[in-house]
Order: C-alpha cells, then sequence, then structure tokens
C-alpha cells in the first residue's frame, strides 16, 4: 500500500509539472494547483479511511450456531411447501449486510449437508449464464430456444439480508430476510424474515445461567467436580463398607451422574459435542474413582 501511494504522489507530481511549463503562470496558480491539490487530498483521505476503519468482527461460535438455527428453520420450511421435491439444485446468492461472508458460508454448507440437495458452487450469477449459454447451443427445437430457463441446472435460489447477529445476556440471536424462489414453478418457497437463537433456552433458571461468562461456568464446574467426592464423603464412605463391587459402581455412577446434570445444567447444548461429553465425563469418572479409592483406604486406618 504505502509503495501504491508513493508512485501516485510521483504520477501527481509529474503532471503538475508538465501542466507547469504548458500553461501561462496565471492559469496555473489558479486551477492547475487547487485541482492538483485537491485530489491529492482526497486520495489522502481515502486511504486514512481504508486504514482507520474498524475491520468487521467475526462471528462467535454461538452466534454462527444462531444462524445455522434460523437457516434450519427455513429450509425446513421449504422442505415442507406444497409441491416440494428433491432432488433439487440450489445456489446462494450473497447474503446483504453480511460483512465476514460467515452468514452466507453457514447458508451453503446447510444446504449442502441436507439430503437430497446439491450445492451449486461459486456465483449463481456465472453459473446460470453458463447453463444458458449451453442451454441455447445444444437447443433442438424452437421451445427450447424460447424457454431456455428451464434447463439451466439452478432449481432453487435463495438471497436476502443479514439483519442482525448479536449476544446478548450468554443467547447468541440472528435475524435474516430470505428468499427461496423456485426457477421450475416460478414461485417462492419460502419468503421473510426468520430469527435464530443459541442456545435455546426456556427457562428463567437456564438464561441465568447462560447469562454468565463460558470461563466462569467452566471455572464453577471444576470446582464442583473437584469437591463433589469430598463433600459426599461419609455416603460415598457407607456404601463402600459394604465391600460390594455392585455398591462401589453404584456409588461411582452416582458421582459421575452429578458430574454430567452439572455439565448440561452450565452448558446448553454440550449433549451435542458427543466426543467432547465422553472425554470430560471420562476424566471425572477417573478422578472419582481415585477419591474414593483414598477415602476407602484412610477409613480402614
Amino acid at each position: 500500500m504505502f509503495n501504491v501511494f508513493c508512485i501516485v504522489l510521483l504520477l501527481l507530481s509529474a503532471a503538475l509539472f508538465v501542466l507547469r511549463h504548458a500553461f501561462p503562470v496565471p492559469f496555473f496558480a489558479r486551477h492547475c494547483f487547487w485541482w492538483g491539490g485537491g485530489l491529492a487530498a482526497v486520495f489522502v483521505l481515502c486511504q486514512l479511511w481504508f486504514w482507520l476503519k474498524p475491520s468487521p468482527v467475526p462471528f462467535s461460535p454461538n452466534e454462527s450456531a444462531a444462524v445455522r438455527d434460523a437457516v434450519q428453520r427455513v429450509l425446513d420450511g421449504v422442505s415442507e411447501s406444497e409441491g416440494f421435491a428433491t432432488p433439487v439444485s440450489a445456489a446462494v446468492v450473497h447474503l446483504v449486510s453480511d460483512s465476514t461472508d460467515e452468514a452466507t458460508a453457514v447458508v451453503r454448507r446447510e444446504i449442502a449437508d441436507r439430503e437430497g440437495w446439491t450445492l451449486v458452487n461459486g456465483s449463481p450469477a456465472v453459473a446460470f449464464v453458463k447453463s444458458l449459454a449451453k442451454t441455447l447451443y445444444e437447443a433442438s427445437s424452437v421451445d427450447e430456444y424460447l424457454r431456455p430457463g428451464a434447463r439451466v441446472g439452478i432449481d432453487v435460489v435463495f438471497y436476502g439480508v443479514l439483519n442482525h447477529v448479536s449476544t446478548e445476556g450468554g443467547i447468541s440471536r440472528a435475524s435474516l430476510t430470505l428468499t427461496a424462489y423456485d426457477t421450475r414453478r416460478g414461485v417462492d418457497l419460502f419468503k421473510g424474515d426468520v430469527n435464530g437463537e443459541f442456545p435455546r433456552v426456556r427457562t428463567a433458571v437456564g438464561r441465568a445461567v447462560v447469562a454468565k461468562s463460558r470461563s466462569s461456568r467452566i471455572w464453577i464446574f471444576a470446582v464442583f467436580a473437584l469437591l463433589l467426592p469430598w463433600i459426599s464423603a461419609p455416603l460415598s464412605l457407607r456404601v463402600l463398607s459394604r465391600r460390594s463391587n455392585g455398591a462401589s459402581a453404584l456409588a461411582l455412577g452416582v458421582l459421575v451422574a452429578l458430574d454430567a446434570v452439572a455439565g448440561l445444567v452450565l452448558f446448553y447444548g454440550i449433549a451435542s459435542h458427543g466426543a467432547a461429553v465422553l472425554s470430560i465425563l471420562a476424566v471425572c469418572l477417573v478422578y472419582d474413582l481415585v477419591c474414593c479409592e483414598f477415602l476407602s483406604r484412610r477409613a480402614v486406618r
């Protein structure tokens, strides 16, 4: 960018030098100097604006999930619309106001992941023109020349506006205005505003929990999991005193179950991350087992 700036300044200087020698001094002083200075000032201001303007803020994972929730509602509505049938090919026009391209990417991923849907990659306009040219070239009748749009290979076109994405009180929300247009029948399969939310919390207690920051909830869960075996030591020792493998397994199962309940309460939507949940529960199981073994041996002494 600095090199471009220097080149432009050199070109302006050269132009001013030529004008200075090509026109009389009064003309140059009254017109060329001010025009040249004005252009240089505009260029500098444009560069400052590009350098100082705020960069688009990427979505958080929860905000992306909220957009995905909204898009899934749209696709469910399209699938349930009258006369709709798969397989279909779909193209997505870049959403207006989607400065980071993330919302548009979510729409494309959700379409690609749906059974019976085929995503048309790239720009829908380019794909349409290419398919149209191929259709006209291969047309074998007058009717195909007159109605080439029916065979361009794009069954549904999605377009719209990203209204807003925000996170407040620990809940991420997304609002989109989307239209799904069926090119085969010339009708809108879906048109209107749609909202998404993540996590979907319906209770006042749940909303109070997610209002806490993720780091705070992680610390709360860690402290709970660490203290649980020691807080429940009296009950655990009574069970372990029976010297029964079944009773010991029951005690460990109850402790791990309490850890799981705490995790579900503190982290809405964590159940969808199966590998992470199993890993955390495995760590809790090993820790509870070590604590119970320590308490049992100490009680024997």
